[in-house]
């Protein structure tokens, strides 16, 4: 039987997330602490991160682990020294583990990964391979509802831009992309293109990743590789439009609605 844990954003949350980089920054915070709130600091002697990004989360995952190695493949991206504290950043692909031996790590974590994988399959073999027998691995990956939200306010985040551009002192602006998949080329949008949402991953259409980002999808997948579900964890609700439309966030959140799931894994 799997375990279900559900949580959301308090009074709190919303009041420290004043800016655009504080919201991004509170939301990832939120998700790490109410995944690994059951484990308590220090709780995995060897851990590995893929796909840590600039790596400024890696230090809110690097207070649950004795050691944590963060790896991203876009060196771009990656702005940390490469030895910081408990924690040593690295260049590597998700998709290939080489470096590192069997049965090496006691949790393998990625958060909102797998969705950008041009092989998502071979990055779980590969956990598999290095994560110790009694390890955990844990992805996180977005939710149909987020899927939803953000087409929908993709147009009112337009709306939004035009007024404020034209009528008041403030400049809202959609997120920054960056590539779905560092190995994938430049990929320009057109008129018509930029009149729809964006594709967040590497699927071919927003319907395509609609059915892609299903719970149940992501657990046919995970034990299709020989990886036993033991946990889902529904993360607090929110759209990726940072802190903008705070009150449909809060309607989102107290109708436990949720925007990423998390999955706790072990080898079967």
């Amino acid at each position: 039987m799997i375990n279900i844990r559900k949580y959301r954003f308090n009074k709190m949350n919303y009041l420290s997330a004043i800016s655009a980089e504080k919201w991004e920054l509170m939301v990832r915070k939120v998700e790490f602490n109410s995944i690994f709130e059951k484990y308590g600091h220090n709780s995995f002697r060897n851990a590995l991160e893929l796909g840590c990004g600039n790596g400024a989360h890696s230090f809110v995952l690097g207070k649950y682990c004795t050691h944590l190695t963060a790896t991203e493949l876009n060196k771009n991206r990656l702005v940390q020294s490469k030895y910081v504290g408990n924690i040593t950043f690295l260049i590597v692909d998700a998709e290939n583990l080489s470096r590192f031996k069997n049965c090496n790590f006691d949790l393998v974590f990625s958060s909102n990964l797998l969705e950008h994988l041009l092989n998502a399959k071979n990055c779980l073999q590969e956990c598999k391979r290095v994560i110790k027998k009694k390890g955990v691995i844990i992805h996180t990956v977005p939710a149909v509802t987020w899927k939803l939200a953000n087409i929908l306010f993709y147009y009112l985040m337009i709306l939004k831009m035009f007024i404020e551009r034209f009528f008041t002192s403030k400049k809202a602006e959609l997120n920054r992309c960056y590539k779905s998949n560092f190995k994938l080329p430049e990929e320009k949008r057109s008129i018509i293109k930029t009149l729809l949402p964006s594709v967040h991953g590497i699927s071919s259409s927003n319907i395509e990743e609609l059915l892609l980002f299903q719970e149940r999808r992501w657990i046919s997948l995970f034990e299709q590789e020989g990886l036993k579900v033991t946990e889902i964890i529904r993360l607090p609700f929110y759209i990726g439009y940072n802190n903008n439309f705070i009150p449909f966030i809060k309607l989102g959140n107290s109708l436990n609605l949720h925007s990423c799931t998390a999955f706790v894994l072990k080898k079967c």
